[in-house]
């Protein structure tokens, strides 16, 4: 599969079901099973509807579950959701890591809301004149966002 956009804003990968998009909004976390009370705050660096990939300056282990309040501009409340770490990287010699979440629960009102505001990200920064030429490109990025392709949702079935 090639790329959906000529825009380096989005970025698109085979492995994923979402196309994620370069973005910076809050994350609040806390651990739900490390018997003690951590909690914090990110940000991220990209956003999909399946996922987000922040950045920390310590390393969080794979597989480590995190309760996630993600604060978007376009909502009054954060959409609540559990994600899964499932990739750290170092990114400095200082002990910065881009850390990949996996969002394994959230639900499909709150995913709806997401994928609504990262879609207007992109028709925020696209050039409308080009966006009406690739107008079937949208149609798929839309419909392949609300229903990802193997999932029992899909008009073509799992």
């Amino acid at each position: 599969m090639g790329k959906l956009f000529d825009s380096p804003k989005v970025q698109e990968d085979e492995r994923r079901k979402y196309v994620r998009v370069p973005t910076n909004l809050y994350v609040a976390y806390t651990l739900p099973d490390s018997g003690r009370k951590e909690a914090g705050l990110f940000l991220t660096k990209n956003v999909s509807g399946g996922g987000l990939l922040i950045e920390t300056f310590w390393e969080i282990p794979p597989g480590t579950i995190l309760d996630l309040s993600i604060h978007l501009p376009t909502t009054f409340l954060p959409l609540s959701a559990k994600g899964k770490v499932v990739r750290v990287r170092k990114t400095r010699p200082y002990g910065r890591y881009d850390v990949g979440l996996s969002l394994i629960e959230i639900s499909e009102k709150e995913r709806r809301a997401l994928i609504k505001y990262l879609v207007s990200i992109i028709f925020s920064k696209a050039d409308y004149e080009s966006l009406f030429r690739k107008e079937e490109y949208w149609e798929n990025l839309l419909f392949e966002s609300t229903f990802p392709l193997g999932s029992e949702s899909h008009p073509l079935g799992a």
